[in-house]
């Protein structure tokens, strides 16, 4: 593994409460993917209440093997060699398969999924959580963060032909949140809405994860960062295609090509594992430890 335990354990409360640097977050999170003592250690962390660093403390964890140690000695000189052989086999079965289903309850918990397709619950997760609002812009000030605007229609009314629908949330360890809303219009609401789509602040995203522009549709919005894009597009007969993408970590854990259409989609937008973007983010983690 490329950082040790300790150091990734002491960015853990960063990273849970959201308040570390995108280079500390790649870290910790790259981290858990290959480590599964880690992966525990941040369970345990988030079914606290109050996050508190908990360093690895050596020297504890040799005296507690060596004391096993001893009363292991003790247990074999005063049992029998075959009371003692399945004693001991019986116990690590009932031990491995204790840490088994803790291990598939703790992955199965945080291995969330929903898709939905019903337009009648607009933008609404399960739990009652609304993905507009993951993909609206905000802007941070003293007093928190403010809403500044949205790319996405806040509510479908009875003048919008909705066409298409699809809205996915998964969060194997990090929320990803992907979705795409196709509206056709009336010629009155297909111009106003235009008109409120590119007064949107739009940011340039030509270059970020390796993408290029779109050959189909007209971009009317781009909200894009190096944990989103949210923007729309039309074809300019009155149709208006809105997409959201939201992911951690510099790639998104959702085959969002296996559920957005081709055409939806920038062209050369990679946010697999080994984008363009990811591996500049690598290199720059790489770059501040070995100073």
């Amino acid at each position: 593994m490329r950082y040790p335990c300790n150091l990734i354990r002491d960015l853990m409360p960063l990273y849970h409460d959201e308040v570390a640097s995108e280079e500390s977050i790649f870290a910790v999170k790259e981290h858990l993917d290959e480590c599964s003592e880690c992966r525990k250690y941040y369970d345990k962390m988030c079914e606290s209440d109050t996050v508190e660093p908990v360093s690895y403390d050596e020297e504890i964890e040799k005296k507690a093997a060596a004391s096993y140690q001893e009363v292991y000695k003790k247990v074999i000189k005063k049992s029998c060699k075959i009371v003692g052989i399945i004693f001991l086999t019986i116990v690590g079965l009932l031990l491995a398969l204790y840490i088994a289903v803790i291990i598939y309850l703790k992955i199965s918990a945080a291995a969330n999924w929903e898709e939905h397709r019903d337009i009648s619950n607009y933008g609404l997760l399960d739990n009652g959580k609304n993905v507009l609002d993951v993909f609206a812009l905000y802007e941070s000030s003293i007093s928190g963060s403010q809403l500044v605007d949205r790319i996405w229609p806040q509510e479908i009314d009875d003048s919008m032909d909705v066409q298409d629908y699809l809205m996915i949330y998964y969060c194997p360890w990090d929320s990803n949140y992907l979705g795409y809303l196709v509206v056709k219009y009336n010629e009155t609401d297909f111009e106003a809405e235009v008109s409120r789509l590119i007064e949107y602040p739009s940011t340039d995203y030509i270059g970020r994860y390796g993408a290029e522009g779109f050959m189909h549709y007209k971009l009317l919005a781009m909200q894009d960062s190096s944990s989103e894009f949210v923007y729309a597009l039309t074809d300019g007969e009155g149709t208006i295609i809105y997409v959201g993408m939201q992911f951690p970590g510099y790639s998104m854990d959702i085959e969002y090509e296996k559920y957005v259409p081709k055409e939806y989609l920038p062209e050369g937008l990679d946010l697999s594992k080994d984008n363009p973007t990811r591996q500049k983010a690598i290199q720059r983690v790489n770059e501040t430890v070995d100073k």
